[in-house]
């Protein structure tokens, strides 16, 4: 009776612990991630362009911030004023490309980590990747909405810390309300928002469908005007422009899409990144390509590019963004996209970004990379399509995020996927991405825990190497007089 009466309270004790506990740890919906995106990109844009209003905005008033050096600012003056010191600022200039955000809940808030590919030119050389790292950020709710307490920034080498482990168990969003906003747009808006930007970097390199899927992303009267100043107008001319340019290799990536409502739609920023992959052997590199300025407008197809202009970097900010004279476009549904919510789109996001962190830091053995595969996952990359993929977890384990010695690897970036997209399929969805010098074709399946990769396929897109030069014809053998 004693050891019963003793037992029970405990019982109840722990039990309510774990109640507090749950309801200090709210879940994580699609809305708060997109939001949380959205702060990651305003600080990019103004550390890059000398905003200290703009960047410190992102942090909460006691915010902190420890660079590679560890060195720390802290507090919204001290915040506000870190960007005016940097060397290079200006309104288009592009040095933090930041990518790959995961996010997990924790009572009290959040804890999120993303990769950044960071431009540090030399004097006399040109602007080009060459530095990079990771922002490991402590994260809280405000009545403002999300904000930034403390951002680490990790740079590449940097043994991998053991603080803010994230969870091996592939998390699932909470539903969003379809009505609530944050910064002034639904959860579908921002599904929307984001996809069309992927979308437009595979369509614009790729050309699929004779140009008709880089045309349906504007508006009929739409406008796309390039870095030197050449406008084209109209869906069936921006067809004919992009199928007149030609598929490419992978070329545009597309980083810190930073959106803000207006009376007409969303005026929206976003760096782009142009990957050069020459002739094998050499390796492929990025260099910054622009600075897009955006007018979006919602359709009744969903959300379009009414017109778009490309700023070169260190180029002028436009006083205006000229536009079309309808803004109106056909009933032209994204293919596939009716079937997949804004919830899974943004869960797949989130599935690329930690495939990315989990192959990078082999944390826990690997089973934050095993995380995101169905139990018979199978995954080729572009050698494999003879001899067979890497099936099962215990193998994708060994092969891709194995350490010898159990322990993660040092802070990297070499994984990092770009332009993520999906479409759905009868078997869940099939969803495409940028990496390395090639691009990801998945079969994603929607499991009770959430989306998974089932098959998973990277191809490669180097240039062959140039052809060795044909043998000089050998001079014609000398005679000899008689």
């Amino acid at each position: 009776m004693r050891m019963r009466f003793v037992l029970v309270p405990l019982v109840m004790v722990l039990a309510g612990l774990a109640a507090v506990q749950a309801q200090d740890t709210p879940a994580i919906t699609a809305l708060d991630y997109y939001q949380i995106q959205q702060l990651n990109a305003r600080y990019s844009h103004g550390l890059d362009s000398g905003d200290g209003e703009l960047f410190a905005s992102v942090f909460t008033p006691d915010g902190v911030l420890i660079d590679e050096a560890g060195r720390t600012t802290t507090g919204r003056s001290a915040l506000t004023a870190l960007p005016s010191a940097t060397a290079a600022k200006g309104p288009t200039n592009l040095s933090h490309f930041d990518v790959n955000l995961v996010v997990d809940a924790v009572p009290g808030g959040a804890i999120a980590k993303s990769m950044v590919a960071i431009v540090a030119p030399s004097p006399g050389q040109p602007e080009r990747v060459t530095k990079g790292g990771q922002y490991w950020d402590d994260l809280v709710r405000t009545p403002q909405g999300w904000r930034i307490k403390r951002r680490t920034f990790l740079v590449t080498g940097t043994p991998h810390p053991d603080t803010q482990p994230l969870a091996t168990k592939m998390p699932t969003f909470a539903a969003a309300s379809p009505r609530e906003t944050a910064l002034g747009l639904t959860v579908a808006d921002y599904a929307d928002i984001y996809e069309l930007y992927g979308r437009y970097a595979w369509a614009y390199d790729k050309t699929p469908d004779e140009g008709r899927m880089f045309g349906d992303l504007f508006t009929d009267d739409g406008m796309l005007v390039d870095a030197e100043g050449k406008a084209t107008v109209g869906r069936d001319n921006l067809m004919e422009m992009v199928m007149r340019k030609g598929a490419l290799k992978v070329t545009t990536l597309l980083a810190n899409i930073m959106l803000d409502v207006t009376p007409s739609g969303v005026s929206a920023k976003a760096y782009l990144m142009r990957r050069n992959i020459p002739q094998a052997p050499q390796v492929n590199y990025d260099e910054p390509g622009g600075m897009f300025f955006d007018r979006l407008v919602k359709t009744p197809a969903g959300w379009r590019f009414r017109a778009r202009l490309l700023v070169a970097p260190h180029g002028p900010a436009p006083d205006a963004i000229p536009t079309g004279t309808v803004g109106v476009t056909h009933a032209r549904q994204a293919p596939g996209s009716e079937r997949l919510s804004p919830d899974d789109r943004a869960q797949i996001q989130h599935l690329y970004a930690r495939y990315a962190h989990g192959i990078e830091s082999a944390a826990d053995n690997g089973q934050l990379y095993a995380s995101v595969f169905t139990p018979d996952a199978e995954f080729r990359t572009a050698g494999d399509y003879e001899r067979g993929g890497v099936v099962g977890i215990p193998a994708l384990i060994k092969q891709y995020a194995f350490t010898p010695d159990g322990k993660p690897k040092p802070i990297r970036l070499g994984h990092e996927t770009w332009n993520v997209f999906a479409d759905a399929a009868p078997w869940g969805a099939v969803a495409r991405a940028y990496f390395n010098a090639g691009y990801y074709i998945d079969t994603l399946v929607k499991t009770p825990n959430g989306w998974r990769f089932k098959y998973k396929n990277w191809r490669r897109d180097y240039a062959a190497p140039a052809p060795a030069p044909a043998p000089a014809t050998p001079p014609p053998p000398a005679q000899t007089l008689r």
